[in-house]
């Protein structure tokens, strides 16, 4: 159920690339990522894996997409395009792309409108296969305590590391 994983991911002092039984390609003789994607609900945990995202972008060269899953919004509340470019304002202000990223890094940020049941999580996966990416990033909350069954399940990270098609690298705020 993968609550040795969480508890592993959630403790270590180092990233942790998690590759699951839903991970179905076999790596080349060296691991090498094409398309990267970076999940961010903008808490200081989520951001402590952006310059992770980054750098494994710039070394291999390799599209890097920004997302934001979200919720649905009340009927007439906000639209896609505003929050799309409230994120992007929000990355920018960050200014953790390189001056020089448009050289050697394809970036674009993505915002995923889940329905009012579907989790981040739901939204995240969905985002992945069909951008068809071969690694998601992820930052994930330290744990203080025991981790029971039901933190567990209940997990976002937790969610996306068992049922992503592509390996998971969280990292530890």
């Amino acid at each position: 159920m993968g609550s040795i994983a969480e508890e592993i991911f959630r403790r270590a002092r180092c990233p942790v690339l998690c590759v699951n039984p839903h991970v179905s390609q076999k790596p080349d003789r060296e691991a090498k990522f094409h398309h990267i994607l970076f999940a961010t609900d903008f808490s200081s945990e989520s951001l402590a894996a952006l310059p992770y995202a980054v750098s494994l972008a710039e070394e291999d060269e390799a599209q890097l997409a920004f997302l934001h899953a979200v919720g649905q919004p009340a009927a007439g509340m906000v639209g896609l395009e505003a929050v799309t470019a409230s994120f992007e304002g929000c990355l920018k202000k960050l200014s953790i792309m390189p001056p020089d990223a448009e050289r050697w890094c394809h970036a674009e940020c993505l915002v995923e409108f889940g329905s009012p049941f579907a989790s981040p999580a739901e939204g995240i996966l969905k985002v992945a296969l069909n951008s068809a990416s071969d690694l998601i990033v992820l930052g994930v909350r330290s744990v203080y305590g025991k981790l029971g069954l039901v933190t567990h399940r209940a997990s976002t990270t937790a969610q996306i590391a068992a049922y992503a098609a592509c390996p998971v690298l969280t990292v530890r705020g």
